[in-house]
């Protein structure tokens, strides 16, 4: 029986995963590793709901869905352009202007095709992950518009939201793995170069070639990171402003927006910066090329010192998560 007052909607999304990309459209790489077209496919979101058609019309709901989808659009679509630089500077600059893109091509130069196959494994990754956030974002939003009968429900909602952006928030990607990265790089060219000029010197080339796929990966980590540390403190300020929502939920999310999680916050966006300049800084040391293995010791055991004691920020993030979830917990329980 239908809820008084209310009648049934048909949602039917179809969301283009380069939606937020230059004209929408499939980058032209995508023609050289065809199997990408099979695993980056269009999002459909299906669903029926029991709405007041006073306060909601379809498209205000489907327009809605595509807004939900939309930041992590966006990240991919960063991660796409960062992807296609380094497919343009394995290109020879002379067939750059004339270069196709097809499969199977048997004009493709080794650097060519090392840089296309790199970027298939990340978007293959990376296309997994975001496919999965926009569902499960989408399924929250709309449960949020189902269930809105007080509102409570709509906070609780919102801090459902808010603990859910930081599910795929790992403390390894941020510090741990590009320490161990950036350390292995320059421990092995120290274990093989000498003197030599990195121009001519075949190791200098491989660390940085080696070295600027780390900056590359690294530069879309912080910028992910960044948006969803603001979107997290949004969602808290969101929920702190509720005057209608239960005491315990208003208080909730002013831990969020005022407590020791935003600070944290900002230090981490700090820390994150601070590792990024230094690995901007070590690509332009390797491009110069001109230093001796000690040098290139004292590089890596600079960059391990000052950047270790960095994981302590992202692991109390952590904690403080777990935390605000357990707690969050409760509060649902009680206001059920």
């Amino acid at each position: 029986m239908a809820d008084d007052g209310k009648k049934n909607f048909s949602i039917d999304v179809t969301i283009n995963p380069f939606g937020e990309c230059k004209g929408s459209k499939v980058p032209e790489w995508f023609k050289a590793r065809p199997k990408l077209m099979s695993i980056v496919k269009d999002i459909q979101i299906k669903r029926s709901m029991m709405l007041d058609d006073r306060k909601w019309k379809k498209k205000v709901l489907e327009d809605g869905v595509y807004a939900v989808a939309k930041y992590d659009l966006a990240l991919f679509s960063t991660a796409l352009t960062s992807m296609q630089k380094d497919i343009d500077k394995a290109i020879d600059p002379k067939a750059k202007k004339n270069k196709k893109f097809k499969s199977n091509d048997k004009t493709e130069t080794k650097e060519e095709g090392a840089a296309l196959s790199t970027a298939e494994k990340k978007v293959t990754a990376l296309w997994k992950k975001v496919s999965k956030s926009i569902n499960d974002k989408v399924s929250l939003a709309l449960d949020e518009v189902e269930s809105d009968k007080g509102d409570n429900k709509k906070a609780i909602a919102v801090g459902k939201q808010a603990l859910k952006v930081f599910n795929g928030f790992d403390t390894k990607e941020l510090f741990a793995l590009p320490i161990a990265e950036v350390t292995g790089i320059l421990d092995n060219l120290a274990s093989n170069v000498t003197n030599a000029k990195g121009d001519t010197d075949p190791y200098f080339k491989d660390a940085l070639t080696d070295m600027r796929a780390v900056e590359s990966d690294y530069d879309l980590i912080a910028k992910s990171t960044s948006k969803v540390a603001k979107m997290f403190i949004a969602l808290g300020e969101k929920m702190a402003k509720d005057k209608g929502a239960d005491k315990e939920l208003i208080k909730f999310g002013e831990s969020i927006a005022k407590g020791n999680i935003k600070s944290d916050l900002q230090t981490l966006s700090k820390d994150i910066s601070g590792m990024g300049k230094d690995i901007d800084a070590l690509v332009n040391f390797l491009a110069k090329g001109d230093t001796d293995v000690k040098n290139v010791k004292s590089k890596a055991s600079k960059f391990k010192g000052e950047h270790n004691k960095k994981k302590g920020t992202a692991t109390a993030i952590l904690a403080e998560m777990r935390k605000l979830a357990t707690e969050f917990k409760k509060i649902e329980k009680k206001l059920k």
